[in-house]
């Protein structure tokens, strides 16, 4: 028998139980995710080197609705374009290689921060990014 998974629905609530409604649980999982990316690998703390992390938490909370608006409308949400110039070979190089580092650092902070975590939200999370991946590495040699 085959289980069927609405996506959207169990990405929508790990993603609600993970910020809920306080301000200090979303800077906690924002910090923690980019602790871990950006000890994941030198390139990625050079990367990172003279990054405003304030702008970048506030990009990724952004990226993750064009992600989850991506999966759920099948067309590339306005502004991820701008996001994957400014990721590309000509914006700030950010090389294909890097992007399943960065799921499964996500992935990772997910797990610690949603109390319900299993695989059937872990799949949800790698279903709603991986279009999102999909078109930052495409983007980055154009």
């Amino acid at each position: 028998m085959t289980t069927v998974i609405d996506f959207e629905d169990v990405f929508n609530n790990s993603y609600k139980r993970i910020l809920g409604s306080s301000t200090s649980r979303e800077n906690d999982f924002f910090d923690y995710f980019y602790e871990l990316f950006i000890g994941s690998s030198p390139l990625v703390e050079e990367k990172f080197l003279d990054v405003n992390m304030a702008a970048q938490k506030m990009m990724l909370k952004q990226s993750l609705i064009h992600l989850l608006n991506m999966f759920a409308t099948k067309r590339i949400p306005d502004g991820l374009d701008d996001i994957a110039a400014k990721h590309s070979r000509k914006g700030a190089d950010i090389p294909p290689s890097l992007y399943q580092n960065w799921l499964e650092c996500l992935l990772a902070t997910v797990k610690k921060f949603d109390p319900r975590y299993n695989d059937e939200v872990e799949l949800a999370w790698r279903m709603i990014c991986s279009q999102g991946i999909a078109f930052m590495t495409f983007k980055y040699e154009r």
